[in-house]
């Protein structure tokens, strides 16, 4: 079952002569989060969490960096030439760097330091970005001993580093994107919206708009047949009642003689004579 295209609505303005008109399906409230903001109509078909390479041809991507004021095709020219392509990338080692013990502290007071080994090429990429938020203060400062993984520093978009432009815009785009995420899965969705009515939820076998008249325009007028006009069959029960109630008597009269006129006059009492 789906939701038709025309339904009878004679009442609207756009109906045809028959009373057809176009019919726009309830939307999923999840979905209208993405399509006011721009997103394509099929919106939720594509990942919003993707390496930089596959953002290269996600529309979503490309309504993100309008919003954000990036201009997409630079991006995309710059992700060419500095990172280049996928199946050629390859991560530079990073710099090691061992840091001696020592049984003093940076005063001068004794105070067993131990030593440690750090990843030199993630600490300082850590801590440029710490120098770059605003919001950063000395409780978040990155510390080198925390930085003991000898790997590459891969960041969420599948390359390396989380300095740059290309980084920067690619956290840009993400974020305007989450926002519509995460609000699209608060409003939910529901099954009803997409897949129109059933009707077996209501007790209704077959198609629900054929059920209710709705599929095509009413069949026009048929004349009445002639037990309708007829009022022998319950004339000779009516006539038993006529001494009882001066109402039916004049009813009678009137059956019989539709042309004759009925006076109905009433009392001082308020009595109907």
């Amino acid at each position: 079952m789906s939701w038709p295209t025309q339904i009878w609505d004679p009442r609207n303005p756009n109906a045809d002569d028959a009373g057809m008109a176009s019919y726009q399906a309830p939307q999923d409230p999840s979905f209208l989060v993405g399509k006011d903001k721009g997103l394509p109509d099929d919106w939720q078909d594509y990942d919003m969490d993707t390496t930089v390479w596959d953002a290269l041809d996600n529309p979503l991507y490309e309504v993100a960096a309008t919003a954000k004021g990036i201009d997409f095709e630079d991006f995309k020219s710059r992700v060419g030439t500095q990172i280049g392509p996928e199946d050629e990338y390859e991560f530079t080692p990073s710099e090691m760097v061992t840091v001696q013990g020592s049984n003093k502290d940076a005063s001068g007071r004794s105070n067993r330091q131990e030593g440690y080994t750090y990843n030199k090429t993630a600490y300082e990429e850590a801590l440029q970005e710490w120098k770059d938020d605003e919001d950063g203060d000395i409780f978040s400062k990155p510390k080198p001993q925390d930085f003991n993984d000898s790997g590459p520093q891969i960041n969420e978009f599948g390359f390396e580093g989380i300095t740059g432009t290309i980084y920067g815009d690619m956290k840009k785009m993400k974020e305007w994107l989450g926002v519509i995420e995460r609000k699209s899965e608060a409003k939910g969705s529901y099954g009803v919206l997409s897949e129109g009515p059933q009707g077996s939820d209501y007790g209704i076998v077959g198609d629900i708009w054929g059920h209710h008249g709705l599929d095509k325009p009413p069949e026009g007028p048929k004349a009445l047949d002639d037990s309708y006009f007829s009022y022998q069959e319950n004339f000779t029960q009516a006539e038993s009642y006529g001494p009882q109630d001066e109402w039916i008597n004049a009813a009678l009269d009137l059956a019989s003689n539709p042309d004759a006129e009925l006076e109905v006059t009433t009392n001082q009492k308020g009595e109907d004579t």
